[in-house]
């Protein structure tokens, strides 16, 4: 692994942010982590990932786990609401 390579924690953030941001398309999340200073801090000082390695994060690690998770932050959510 190289030094600045980005790591699955920061490619789970990245995928969570940009989500906020309703941005759900691989080159737009490139774009972002390129030009975005939000997206920048996440990246921790590594590149930015490539569409590819964000999707295919996004397909083997994300995507199992995806409605289980938002789940758990709509809940969240809700807690610090009421």
């Amino acid at each position: 692994m190289r030094g600045n390579s980005v790591t699955p924690r920061q490619l789970l953030k990245i995928i969570i942010y940009a989500n906020m941001n309703n941005i759900y398309s691989s080159r737009k999340i490139e774009t972002s982590c390129k030009r975005d200073i939000n997206f920048m801090y996440l990246l921790g000082g590594a590149s930015a990932p490539d569409h590819s390695t964000i999707a295919r994060f996004r397909s083997i690690h994300f995507a199992p786990v995806c409605e289980s998770l938002m789940a758990q932050f709509t809940k969240i959510r809700l807690k610090s609401i009421i």
